[in-house]
């Protein structure tokens, strides 16, 4: 799971990296990758978009949650057990 700002571009832009070195640390080589972005509680900069955009690039799920008001989080570690 990559993790990234909805209300920050730089956090969106450190995405890539991120993959890079999660795909250096995986053994497996049959994985779900999920591409999350956080805070779609506030007032956000990246839409979802550029989001799925960057989700197909990765080859990800992508979701979109708020962990301080709980928006989708069950949903989405309701999948990472599938």
């Amino acid at each position: 799971m990559i993790v990234f700002d909805l209300t920050s571009h730089s956090s969106l832009q450190k995405v890539e990296n991120w993959y890079k070195q999660a795909i250096e640390e995986i053994d497996e080589e049959n994985f779900t990758l999920f591409l999350v972005g956080n805070k779609s509680d506030l007032q956000r900069i990246i839409d979802e978009e550029e989001g799925l955009k960057l989700a197909k690039q990765i080859g990800a799920e992508y979701w979109e949650v708020s962990s301080k008001e709980g928006i989708n989080t069950t949903e989405l570690f309701g999948n990472l057990k599938k």
